[in-house]
């Protein structure tokens, strides 16, 4: 899980919201070689990502 949040976080940074929407699971999992035991750990990242990026939304546009 460690190993997936700072890949996302390295591949975020410096990113809109809309390109780090983009980030998948998938991806991660490549990248990292994860096994099918710890597919689970970039499937954790990408939804946490899309309910922060989402919550981010909502909160804005309340303010406005």
């Amino acid at each position: 899980a460690i190993a997936s949040s700072s890949l996302a976080v390295e591949w975020i940074t410096g990113k809109t919201l809309e390109e780090a929407s983009t980030l998948t699971s998938a991806a991660i999992a490549r990248e990292l070689a994860l096994p099918a035991a710890n597919l689970y750990c970039a499937i954790l990242v990408e939804e946490a990502l899309k309910a922060a990026i989402a919550d981010y939304r909502l909160r804005s546009s309340r303010k406005n």
